[in-house]
């Protein structure tokens, strides 16, 4: 419907040129653009000054890629010929990874059917006097914009309005790891179970299955999937009344299912004081996935060298983001990102892609620091750890001039073994 809209409003434009040489609509990333304004470039050799308004003098080929001493290539384009799946275009502007197209002034040609669709699908509401969509692909980010000259909405076009479609390509990625939801499965039932904490002037902490969460959640609503392996699920929570509040302080929680809204497991509400309050409970965690994870871990409580091999992994994992070597990257975190994105249900494209492009993106970084002193918390019988630096913010931190990156996992070594694995 989408796709659809896009074409019936640009449609209502004046007829096409005889010439049909540039059709933007087969432009589906970069590299696509590029061959495109090399054809133009090409073509229009000897009329360049007089057909291509603001083109760049001494735009040159590398590597079929073109470029130009004036940095990041733009250029705004007026040719006869050009067109979006045989809708003119009055005027291109090309840059590295956008295109924006702009065609003539639009017709009353659709107005009845405008009309009907309307009406019918309650289209976006107009911004700034413009009827304005927007789509987020994989590859592309496309935006269209309907200019309202002297018409006053779809149904009521003028004869001065226009439509303007900008389409920004994104890095094709070829890695797994930044493709993952192709594999995530969906399910008929897809139970999200959530910690919900009802409290204020408390300190406290959470354990699930044993294992103390140290990610940053919000004290109110803690999803519990991904430290979930069985159909039954234990929680404990360790609270008390913060040490500066002197007044009476009530905690009480809930586990509910977030799919369908429903409380699974009720935790009964207390007081807080300056001594610390315990509450435990289980409830049974029925999924219909249940990753691996840590199950198959040996127990590290056993292992000598277990520091050594932290600080290995870590230097390992460094290396592998500054040299941005991608098949290492993904064959660190693959399986950590899979489990996650699947106990999650999680088939956006744009989770993994984020991933990919922040991993990508400290490649930049002058340097990396890994923390030599630090403490090993031991979780589901010595097969989870978690490391708590004492000489750095984390165990790894990235810096380039005065800025950080830091970051830290949970580890696991499956029974066989002799190296730690990232897995959540």
């Amino acid at each position: 419907m989408k796709n659809f809209i896009i074409v019936l409003i640009l449609l209502m434009s004046t007829a096409i040129n005889s010439q049909t040489n540039y059709n933007f609509s087969e432009i589906k990333s970069s590299p696509d653009l590029q061959k495109l304004l090399l054809k133009i470039m090409d073509e229009h050799k000897e009329t360049r000054s007089s057909m291509l308004l603001e083109f760049i003098e001494d735009a040159k080929v590398v590597d079929d890629i073109v470029t130009s001493s004036r940095g990041i290539y733009s250029s705004k384009i007026y040719v006869k010929g050009m067109h979006y799946a045989g809708i003119p275009i009055a005027e291109a502007i090309f840059s590295n990874n956008s295109i924006k197209l702009t065609t003539d002034t639009l017709n009353y040609s659709g107005k009845k059917l405008l009309e009907k669709i309307e009406s019918e699908n309650g289209l976006t509401p107009v911004y700034y006097n413009d009827r304005s969509y927007d789509w987020e692909k994989e590859t592309e980010t496309i935006n269209l914009r309907v200019k309202f000259v002297n018409g006053e909405n779809l149904a009521l076009l003028g004869d001065k309005d226009f439509a303007v479609l900008k389409i920004d390509f994104k890095p094709i990625y070829k890695i797994p790891l930044a493709k993952i939801h192709h594999k995530i499965k969906k399910f008929k039932k897809q139970p999200d179970y959530v910690l919900s904490s009802s409290t204020e002037h408390s300190i406290y902490d959470v354990f699930i299955n044993g294992i103390k969460i140290e990610e940053n959640y919000t004290y109110d609503r803690l999803h519990l999937n991904k430290y979930i392996t069985s159909n039954v699920t234990s929680v404990k929570i360790i609270a008390k009344r913060e040490p500066d509040y002197n007044e009476k302080v009530y905690y009480s929680a809930a586990i509910l299912d977030q799919s369908i809204n429903e409380d699974v497991k009720i935790i009964e509400g207390r007081f807080l004081g300056d001594k610390t309050v315990v509450f435990e409970t289980s409830f049974n965690s029925e999924l219909p996935y249940y990753p691996e994870a840590w199950t198959n871990g040996s127990d590290l409580r056993k292992e000598k060298k277990l520091k050594e091999k932290v600080i290995t992994l870590y230097n390992k994992l460094g290396k592998a983001i500054l040299e941005n070597d991608e098949q290492m990257l993904n064959s660190m975190l693959y399986q950590r990102q899979f489990e996650v994105q699947q106990v999650n249900y999680d088939t956006t494209f744009l989770t993994a892609r984020i991933l990919w492009g922040n991993l990508i993106e400290r490649s930049v970084y002058v340097n990396h620091t890994v923390s030599k002193d630090f403490e090993i918390d031991f979780s589901t019988n010595g097969k989870l750890i978690y490391c708590h630096p004492k000489d750095t913010k984390e165990m790894i931190i990235f810096e380039e001039e005065n800025y950080d990156d830091p970051f830290n996992f949970y580890l696991y070594e499956p029974k066989g073994s002799n190296e730690l694995k990232i897995i959540r």
